[in-house]
């Protein structure tokens, strides 16, 4: 199920300023799309427009059919959605937190096939050992792949992550951003997440949606994005970029925005 986003724009009530800028672009079901840019580019605010959290001008399609002729249950059973904030009742445990993206409601009994589905999701994170754990005790690293097996265990078609890798350390990091690649694949889905760390973005995506001054930049393989230029422009730094042997553009900061004199006195 493929994601068409045509000339989306968006102002927030009672203010001019444009937050989206006539944003279009497709992200392709078993792929990866990636959006990237600096802080305050837009990309939260155009991940809750295409779910329709915010309400945009232009059109967003899933498949053929307007996102917004969808009900909210079909909705919730195509769409897989990662916030950034972990919104979970702290009193639950990690097993019933993640069971909740099968069920509505705990008060449901659970048949073994439900169960089984969630043991596996579980199981591919690392995280069995964590099942009867409360989610308040846990690290913000942790509650994020608690938060992603949550999203997982509903089996979308569409994924959609907002900053998946928030708090993990680089090995979690390499292993979700594997695991989603996984899924994405073997699974056939369409996955569209936000992603801070460009090197990851390059290695982990099919496609990059570059975003600065809140429209798109450039879009295309991560090679065609991900040059000295743009990242420059949308980012304000000078960086050497080197292509790998996988054609993957890796980047290597040569200096920040300059040299700056602070005093204390």
């Amino acid at each position: 199920m493929d994601i068409s986003v045509n000339n989306i724009s968006f102002s927030y009530p009672k203010s001019d300023k444009q937050v989206l800028k006539n944003i279009s672009f497709n992200a392709k079901q078993s792929e990866i799309t990636s959006l990237i840019g600096a802080n305050g580019a837009g990309k939260s605010t155009l991940i809750k427009s295409i779910l329709g959290v915010l309400k945009a001008d232009g059109q967003v399609l899933l498949g053929d059919k307007n996102i917004n002729s969808f009900s909210r249950q079909e909705l919730m059973r195509h769409v897989g959605y990662l916030t950034q904030e972990n919104s979970f009742l702290s009193s639950l445990t990690v097993f019933e937190v993640i069971m909740l993206g099968r069920m509505h409601s705990l008060r449901i009994r659970v048949n073994k096939e439900e169960i089984d589905k969630v043991w596996a999701v579980m199981s591919n994170l690392g995280i069995e050992d964590l099942a009867e754990r409360p989610f308040y005790a846990l690290s913000g690293g942790q509650r994020r792949i608690v938060g992603l097996a949550q999203t997982i265990v509903k089996e979308p078609d569409v994924l959609i992550l907002d900053e998946p890798t928030a708090n993990l350390d680089i090995q979690n990091e390499l292993e979700v951003l594997e695991l989603i690649k996984t899924y994405t694949k073997k699974k056939n889905v369409t996955t569209l997440m936000i992603l801070h760390d460009l090197n990851m973005a390059s290695r982990f995506s099919d496609k990059l949606v570059l975003m600065n001054n809140n429209c798109i930049y450039s879009s295309g393989k991560p090679i065609d994005v991900i040059t000295e230029l743009s990242v420059r422009e949308a980012y304000g730094v000078n960086v050497f970029i080197h292509v790998d042997k996988a054609g993957i553009p890796m980047i290597h900061l040569i200096n920040s925005v300059g040299e700056k004199k602070y005093s204390f006195d």
